[in-house]
């Protein structure tokens, strides 16, 4: 294994042959002016530095929104591993910074952030190890423990390391910034790098991190079982996606406001005490909207989480205010969600793969035996580790947000995790040194509702490259009539609040501060020490 940064160029181990070589071409880049760089065809590929073990096979020169860029393309092993990967390298406004860019769902396939490239930035991604398969299949981890560390964090570790060589390499010169951005799998992947390769990014920014993904798998297995409880078949407890918009709106109805502000976004759904029994049908109710005491459990167990049978939580249920996204995610038909979950408990979760149906079905996961069975592929695929002290000590800062309003992977998860990280450093500015979380109102999975619009990397750039810490982010909403809402987005545990003049709808109107009534009070005493 080898390593990069902006500083001295070095090896983590002793001797490398590939990271030897790197070493080698390294020494020779001096000064920061950027130097002419080389034809991007065949011919290019031999000059660049890359172990043994990875064959570049392309050079292709490509255009994004008028900037061009040259593309280089290839596989890393040794085998059995075949990581894809691709690098995008400007041919003319290198910025000096390197980006990896994270990953979603299964991933499979390899996207350049061609908006990132326009920019400036030199952009890597892989497909994390295998080549996409039929919608949502994992089919290609079964009994395939390579493929699956792969996916886990080899894949992402390894084509940060070798997108390094080759923008070292093609522009000659070091790379004076590294930064990750990714969300949902791509969130995993951002915590797993801030943990198991802490030296390699300068700063990361990760959204609705998947980073407990085992978890995640028994709390979505368990919400799809309320709404579809007939072998993944509809039943008594199924609501519609009118009754789903129905519901939104009496949460919001009831939550709205807590904040001060009715504007269609709850602040804090933590603060809120709506349950679903509030939507039960009442005489003279529209049944369309309404819920049936089947319904109504239903949707509770939902918010609950998944629970065993003797009440013990395993993982926090559905935020209020996510209603919306319910449709996409948790209601019939069977979509992107449905075959995620169900695909991961066939491929991913067990140490021994079931593999596909009849060998398994996913209704016959046992929420009193089963969960603990992910004790070999949590390891593996799981970046809940709260100790950051090995990238806080190289200097990295992290941005961590989640939108209040995902229906997919719950915010409520991503604050355990940030609360787990106060806890074991045992003081709130050492930790907002490091990482601060911000949680956005009203905004689905990674986007999508609510105050959804923001540049993600640069607050990131500006507090690694300036050290301006942000202290709030300004995020803008659309909103019917073709305008737009502006409001600061603010560091965990704060919330945006009102001054209580000027329009709502703009942000200069509004000031981070702590929840009027935060039951967490005491613990952030506790939290407040250097």
């Amino acid at each position: 294994m080898f390593n990069f940064d902006r500083h001295p160029m070095r090896c983590s181990i002793p001797v490398h042959k590939a990271c030897g070589a790197i070493v080698l071409v390294s020494a020779l880049f001096s000064g920061s002016a950027q130097a002419a760089v080389p034809a991007c065809n065949a011919t290019l590929l031999p000059t660049l530095s890359v172990p043994v073990e990875t064959v570049l096979s392309n050079a292709v020169l490509k255009t994004t929104a008028g900037v061009e860029y040259c593309e280089v393309s290839g596989v890393i092993g040794p085998a059995p591993s075949q990581i894809g990967f691709a690098v995008g390298l400007p041919t003319t406004n290198w910025n000096g910074r390197f980006l990896m860019s994270g990953d979603g769902g299964f991933d499979g396939s390899i996207g350049l952030p061609a908006g990132r490239i326009a920019q400036g930035y030199a952009a890597a991604n892989s497909d994390s190890g295998h080549k996409t398969p039929p919608a949502n299949d994992a089919s290609w981890a079964y009994n395939n423990r390579v493929a699956e560390i792969d996916y886990g964090y080899r894949a992402a570790e390894m084509t940060t390391r070798i997108a390094k060589g080759i923008i070292q390499s093609f522009y000659r010169q070091r790379i004076d910034y590294s930064y990750f951005e990714g969300c949902s799998t791509g969130g995993r992947q951002a915590l797993m790098a801030a943990q198991r390769d802490p030296e390699a990014f300068d700063g990361i920014v990760g959204g609705a991190p998947a980073f407990d993904l085992t978890g995640l798998a028994v709390e979505q297995n368990w919400s799809l079982r309320q709404f579809l409880p007939n072998q993944g078949s509809p039943g008594p407890g199924t609501i519609t996606p009118a009754q789903a918009r129905a519901l939104n709106a009496a949460v919001l109805n009831k939550c709205d406001a807590l904040d001060g502000v009715k504007d269609g976004l709850i602040s804090n759904p933590l603060a809120c005490t709506f349950k679903a029994a509030e939507q039960s049908c009442s005489a003279g109710a529209d049944p369309a909207t309404c819920l049936s005491n089947a319904q109504v459990q239903a949707v509770q167990n939902a918010y609950d989480g998944p629970r065993t049978s003797w009440g013990s939580p395993l993982y926090p249920g559905k935020p209020l205010g996510s209603e919306a996204g319910w449709p996409l995610w948790l209601l019939p038909p069977l979509n992107f969600q449905g075959g995620f979950t169900f695909s991961f408990m066939n491929y991913l979760f067990f140490a021994n793969d079931p593999g596909p149906a009849p060998g398994y079905n996913w209704f016959d996961f046992n929420f009193d035996t089963d969960p603990q069975q992910a004790y070999v592929m949590a390891p593996i695929l799981n970046s809940d580790n709260p100790d950051l002290s090995a990238f806080r000590k190289h200097g990295g800062k992290f941005i961590l947000y989640h939108g209040w309003g995902d229906g997919l992977i719950t915010a409520r998860r991503t604050v355990e995790y940030y609360e787990a990280v106060l806890d074991h450093d045992h003081s709130r500015p050492k930790t907002e040194k490091t990482i601060r979380l911000f949680l956005v109102p009203g905004m689905d999975h990674c986007g999508g509702g609510g105050l959804q619009t923001w540049d993600r990397l640069a607050p990131l750039v500006q507090w690694v490259e300036n050290g301006a810490a942000p202290d709030h982010i300004l995020a803008s909403q659309s909103l019917p009539g073709n305008t737009v809402r502006t409001r600061p987005l603010c560091p965990y545990p704060q919330e945006a609040r009102w001054n209580g003049t000027g329009s709502t709808d703009v942000a200069a109107n509004f000031e981070c501060a702590m929840p009027k009534k935060d039951k967490k009070d005491k613990k952030d005493k506790e939290h407040d020490v250097d």
